[in-house]
């Protein structure tokens, strides 16, 4: 069986939810509106991410990178759960809707071997430009829950860990459901009956896979 594990970052792979703090950080404007638009079904997650972003892009991306340091604290058990999957030849995929220079970066740190969808900002001619992953509108809510079902077109056993609202379309097509305690995602599970598992550290995690017939 193949199995891949699809990850969101902010919030999963670390504690904290990084483009949330930068944008506290940079922005005095009211940016959870967005967030609250898309929740109701009218914005989709990549153009609320695009309107976040406008907001705090003025501030440069040294200025936006060095403050996100503070914030890349690993969730327990990380760094054994990639080992875990590495040594049972499960693939890894980030997908998260934050941005590329403070993930890429943590990447690069821990050396990780994995494939990462998010948004991806580039500097041009003294300006920062936002490039989101493509996929298809007409079919899926947002690039997560089309990255699952990319996966499991190609056969895989799709593992989705995630803990926010933008998770939810992707847990609901997803073979295994790993939701962050107390987390928004759990909520959603729980209002929905979508079968899931909740976890804090990594390590439950390991131990909810070790029971899956490779």
């Amino acid at each position: 069986m193949q199995i891949v594990s699809i990850l969101d970052f902010d919030g999963t792979v670390v504690y904290e939810d990084v483009f949330e703090r930068l944008l506290d950080e940079f922005t005095r404007e009211d940016w959870r509106y967005y967030d609250y638009l898309v929740e109701k079904g009218e914005l989709r997650l990549e153009e609320a991410v695009s309107k976040q972003f406008d907001l705090i892009k003025h501030a440069g991306l040294n200025a936006l990178f060095n403050a996100s340091l503070k914030y890349l604290n690993l969730r327990e058990g990380f760094n054994d759960f990639i080992k875990y999957c590495e040594d049972k030849s499960i693939q890894i995929v980030i997908a998260s809707a934050g941005l590329s220079f403070y993930i890429h970066h943590l990447i690069d740190q821990c050396n990780l071997k994995v494939k990462c969808y998010c948004m991806n900002v580039i500097e041009k001619d003294g300006s920062l430009l936002l490039f989101q992953p493509s996929y298809d509108k007409q079919r899926y809510k947002n690039f997560k829950q089309a990255i699952v079902n990319e996966y499991k077109e190609k056969g895989f056993f799709v593992v989705y860990i995630g803990d926010g609202f933008n998770d939810f379309w992707a847990a609901i097509d997803a073979n295994l459901v790993f939701a962050v305690k107390n987390s928004v995602l759990e909520q959603k599970c729980k209002e929905s009956n979508l079968t899931f598992k909740s976890f804090l550290k990594f390590n439950e995690v390991i131990e909810e896979l070790s029971k899956l017939e490779y």
